[in-house]
């Protein structure tokens, strides 16, 4: 689990299936957080600041949470 500020969002084919890939950086470095589809993700936008926790992945950009549970921080 980390609590950062959305940094970077990119939307592109990963793993054969369309998906927004969003970085969180809490400071000490970046994660990347996948979400499937198209669609946006309502209020992930950059400088939102949120918690993310999930299960971690290992990928040809770094660490990534795949389709992880998240909420917005005041």
């Amino acid at each position: 689990m980390i609590t950062g500020k959305v940094v970077d969002e990119e939307r592109c084919i990963w793993r054969g299936s369309a998906a927004h890939i969003f970085a969180v950086d809490d400071g000490t470095g970046r994660l990347g957080i996948v979400f499937g589809g198209v669609r946006p993700i309502p209020g992930m936008v950059g400088g939102a600041h949120c918690t993310v926790e999930g299960t971690a992945l290992a990928d040809e950009r770094g660490i990534v949470l795949w389709y992880p549970f998240y909420r917005f921080e005041l």
